[in-house]
């Protein structure tokens, strides 16, 4: 801003018939400062008087330059500043554990319109898109005498219900996450081949997981193509054969780098070094094998014999399905007391009605649970829980609760 001057008010002229050497100096003191005054103006920045029109210019521009440069060295250091809050959070793929998550995000209600509001709360935030939908609906038919239970936060929405389907007893969870590494599977004793077993909820609580499931409990059996932490663990034929070319004994679900399921159906002939630069080419993380799939890009797969259970009997089935991108859901239907169990095929037609974009076959009977902050929240009573080799989990990536463990 230009430094502001006093203004000299004019005063009264005293006349003199002849000059004297008195009033000669005092001319000469006058006209001094009026030079200064000049000089002081010419050089001052914020001035646009020069004797010289270009380095006038110059000189404001300069200036001005300088303005600039400060204007902009401000909106970079804000900008800065909010990237750095808007950072995207993941968690480390080689993390033994999770962030812990933060217990005010968990709650419970009866109320399934308190969801509604949940779910508005975290398109508020960007987790869900406006345009994207939501399977949980206040047009379920709701058990009146079972909660609900949430998590949210910035990086992770979780919702398991229960819900009556058809004379079925379904327990779903719905998941959304800002990050595909949100999205993991966890062993027993944190490798392929452990000989100690657990229960799924022990295995949640070392894993800090918000909500966890069954997995396919790849260890009771050997067959297909195993994938952990982007290593070929395992890749058995059967049936047995002495020929180098692997054959898929069932459908096989990969989950690539991206969240996004992949399917290897049963027959697909592969030979190892051919798999596993597939598993490299389309960044594999971790496989499952169980099934089988049910349905691929929303359509029902024909559902063929398999040699891992039957699919026409009605026993307690669970499956994982995807809904979009990093938006998940989790399946099971339990064989309870005035609520039957159900076959392969009504699994699907369940999931159908979900309007999921693929889904796959878990592991059932007794091994088929969900496990909602430490605590088992299916049907399957806690005391009942079998033990596993391995798990299923969602996890928040906000780490500023707790620290992950590498």
């Amino acid at each position: 801003m230009p430094e502001e001057h006093p203004i000299r008010k004019k005063g009264t002229a005293h006349q003199q018939k002849r000059p004297s050497y008195s009033s000669t100096g005092a001319v000469f003191v006058l006209l001094s400062l009026v030079l200064l005054c000049f000089l002081a103006v010419v050089v001052h920045p914020d001035s646009h008087t020069s004797p010289d029109w270009t380095d006038a210019k110059a000189h404001t521009n300069l200036v001005g330059g300088l303005d600039v440069f400060s204007a902009n060295s401000r909106e970079t250091a804000f900008d800065t500043i909010l990237s750095q809050h808007e950072e995207h959070s993941f968690i480390p793929e080689g993390a033994l554990a999770a962030p812990v998550p933060d217990v005010l995000s968990f709650g419970e209600t009866y109320r399934p319109r308190d969801i509604v509001e949940v779910i508005e709360d975290a398109r508020d935030t960007g987790l869900l898109g406006k345009g994207e939908t939501t399977v949980f609906s206040l047009a379920s038919v709701f058990p009146q005498d079972s909660p609900i239970l949430y998590y949210f936060d910035s990086s992770l929405l979780a919702v398991s219900w229960q819900e009556i389907i058809d004379g079925h007893l379904c327990t779903f969870c719905e998941v959304r996450v800002s990050d595909a590494s949100q999205f993991r599977r966890k062993f027993s004793q944190d490798r392929f081949a452990a000989s100690v077993k657990t229960t799924a909820s022990d295995l949640a609580v070392q894993a800090n997981a918000v909500v966890a499931m069954n997995a396919d409990n790849v260890l009771s059996h050997e067959l297909g193509i195993a994938v952990y932490q982007r290593e070929l663990c395992r890749m058995n034929r059967w049936p047995y054969s002495v020929t180098k070319r692997c054959f898929n004994a069932v459908d096989t679900l990969l989950i690539d780098g991206s969240g996004n399921f992949r399917f290897s159906l049963s027959g697909t002939p592969w030979q190892k070094d051919d798999l596993e630069r597939f598993l490299v080419e389309h960044n594999i993380v971790f496989s499952l094998v169980n099934g089988p799939a049910l349905i691929i890009g929303g359509e029902a797969q024909e559902l063929k014999a398999q040699p891992l259970g039957s699919l026409s009997a009605s026993s307690t089935r669970a499956a994982i399905a995807q809904c979009a991108s990093l938006h998940y859901l989790y399946c099971s239907v339990g064989d309870e007391a005035g609520f039957p169990g159900c076959t392969a095929k009504e699994l699907t037609e369940i999931l159908l009605g979900k309007k999921v974009e693929h889904a796959y076959a878990l592991a059932g009977g007794q091994t088929a649970e969900l496990i909602f902050d430490g605590q088992v929240y299916s049907p399957l009573a806690p005391k009942s829980e079998r033990p596993v080799g391995d798990i299923l989990y969602f996890a928040t990536a906000l780490s500023d609760k707790g620290v992950a463990r590498s």
